[in-house]
């Protein structure tokens, strides 16, 4: 199911390039963005990757999701500081509208100042250098 605070944390800014030159050199038009949470809409949720990010941003947008309009849904995200073997982490709200998390910390507001502060971008997992 669709949840738009996480979906919008990777946004390929691509999809709205079509220009025919590239696609003919074999130049790909994917430009990627971790625009704000509040002020994206990301037109095409079927094109998401798997990513990653520091486990700070992740909660920044976790603790927004009792303002969404979202029925049920469910994220499932691996937390690398975890032993390798551990299972995947879950995020649940059921039709109900209880919420479940495995962490209950990721769905805390961030402090003021951490949130004013520190400010992360997604990066691709498979593909990026960045590995901090």
């Amino acid at each position: 199911v669709h949840l738009p605070t996480v979906s919008s944390m990777r946004v390929d800014l691509g999809q709205f390039i079509r220009d025919p030159a590239l696609s003919a050199a074999n130049i790909s038009t994917e430009f990627i963005i971790s625009p704000p949470s509040a002020h994206w809409f990301a037109a095409n949720h079927s094109l998401q990757r798997s990513f990653s990010t520091p486990r700070l941003e992740l909660r920044r947008r976790m603790s927004n999701i009792n303002k969404e309009q979202t029925n049920y849904f469910l994220l499932e995200y691996i937390d690398h500081s975890l032993p390798p073997d551990s299972p995947r982490q879950r995020v649940e709200r059921f039709q109900n509208g209880t919420l479940v998390a495995d962490d209950p910390s990721l769905l805390e507001p961030l402090h003021p100042f951490v949130a004013a502060i520190f400010r992360f971008r997604v990066f691709d997992f498979d593909r990026s250098p960045c590995r901090h």
